[in-house]
């Protein structure tokens, strides 16, 4: 796991989050990132917010 350091990380995972959602077929993935991450991701504290590496290479 890891944290954000700079804001564009930070921008790319959460739209690579937001694309994976749009085509994703796995519900139950997306139910949980649709609880869990997405509003991590979206708070204001986003330097805090920890995701897996490995969401990235899926």
């Amino acid at each position: 796991m890891f944290v954000y350091n700079d804001w564009f990380q930070y921008r790319n995972n959460l739209d690579f989050l937001n694309k994976y959602l749009d085509e994703a077929d796995d519900n139950k993935a997306k139910e949980e990132i649709k609880m869990k991450i997405l509003p991590l991701l979206e708070s204001k504290d986003y330097k805090r917010v920890c995701v897996f590496k490995q969401m990235r290479k899926t």
